[in-house]
This record gives C-alpha cells, structure tokens and sequence, in this order.
C-alpha cells in the first residue's frame, strides 16, 4: 500500500513495509586489516532476537545454505569463526520462505592503507 503525505506544497510517497520486529546483532561489527593482512580471521557472536515466538535460518550473504536453524524460539545465538578480505552480510529469513528477510547486519572489514595516509601536522610545523 502507498500513502501520500502532503506537507508544505510537496507530496512524498512511501511504501509501507511490513514490521518484522526482529533484532540481528554481530560482535565485534569490524575489523580493521593492516597493510601486510591478507585476511581477516574473527570469531564473531550472533544473537538475534523476536518479539514474538519464530522460525528462521541464519545465513551468510546470499548464500542458500543456512549457518543455523531454530524452530519455534523468540531468541537464538551462534558463534561463528570467518576469514574474509571484504565485509559479509548476514541475514535472519523465516523458516518456511527464505525469501523473507526478517532482519539484517554486517560485519565490516577495512583495509588500513597508512601509506596512502595524510599526516596530520606539516613537516616543517615548529609544533
């Protein structure tokens, strides 16, 4: 459904998406890759949590195989070991049709170039 709001002469469209009330957490969200690192290699924790009671599968990006699966359950956890060069998408889909994303986080990865790096005081500041 759309709903048109009219405010100051303008009209804004917005589509109304459904509320899944669904929380995703990664800890630790990032990591920071120094120059000589090809990779980064992290144990991270996965905890979501519902405000109702659900089915859902634990994936990683786009993948089609699920990390985890829980039936029936308003919270579930995973811890998961990742070596990656770039950031990973994880997703939360409801059991039955994983083409519902219910909930989504990333974990970050940033490549350190300290090389490329500006230095923050001139070289010939007397301070």
């Amino acid at each position: 459904m759309w709903l048109c709001l009219i405010a100051f002469g303008a009209c804004r469209v917005l589509a109304q998406q459904p509320q899944h009330n669904v929380e995703l957490n990664v800890v630790p969200r990032i990591c920071i890759l120094s120059e000589d690192s090809k990779e980064c290699d992290e144990k991270v924790h996965l905890v979501w949590e519902s405000a109702e009671i659900r089915s859902v599968c634990l994936y990683q990006g786009v993948d089609s195989i699920p990390l985890q699966c829980w039936e029936n359950v308003s919270t579930g956890e995973l811890n998961y070991s990742l070596s990656v060069d770039e950031s990973v998408e994880f997703q939360l889909r409801d059991y039955h049709n994983d083409l519902i994303v219910l909930a989504n986080t990333e974990f970050k990865v940033v490549h350190d170039k300290k090389k490329y790096r500006r230095s923050r005081r001139n070289p010939w500041s007397f301070f």
